[in-house]
């Protein structure tokens, strides 16, 4: 049975049998740093998509509520800002998670820091991955949808 818990510089070449490991030099930490700028500015514009979904669905209720539509009618418009909202802001939360934890990793040396970053940067792509997939599910099906009923393309 193979042990996955082996540390990452495991299978490197020992040098008079010491394990040279993987180094970490201050380009490294340089580029980590410039990773938590960019990261914390691609947080705050999921910030503002978050805002503006809000806006959206507050004004979309409104419109709603004008028309006398009830909420039953409407109950999929409801779940899909919901679903927006929910899924912008778990991007939001995810990237500053990441970006003040390499930036700590990088500042302090910190270890804890690394790893607790790079459990959430490996979060946000797995639940990424999850959403693209659903997209193109939802895409599949709509496009099947809609030329069901015309005889093919």
């Amino acid at each position: 049975m193979n042990n996955n818990f082996q540390p990452l510089d495991s299978d490197f070449a020992f040098e008079d049998g010491v394990s040279q490991g993987i180094r970490i030099t201050e380009e490294m930490r340089g580029y980590w740093r410039e990773t938590a700028r960019w990261t914390m500015i691609l947080s705050t514009l999921a910030m503002v998509v978050v805002s503006g979904l809000a806006i959206g669905f507050v004004v979309t209720l409104t419109i709603i509520k004008g028309n006398s539509v009830g909420i039953a009618e409407s109950f999929g418009v409801i779940l899909i800002f919901a679903f927006l909202i929910g899924v912008a802001y778990k991007v939001r939360i995810s990237l500053d998670k990441y970006s003040r934890g390499i930036r700590k990793a990088a500042d302090q040396n910190n270890q804890n820091s690394l790893e607790n970053a790079y459990s959430n940067l490996l979060w946000f792509f797995q639940f990424m991955g999850i959403i693209y997939w659903l997209s193109f599910i939802l895409i599949f099906i709509s496009v099947a949808t809609a030329f069901s009923g015309r005889g093919g393309f």
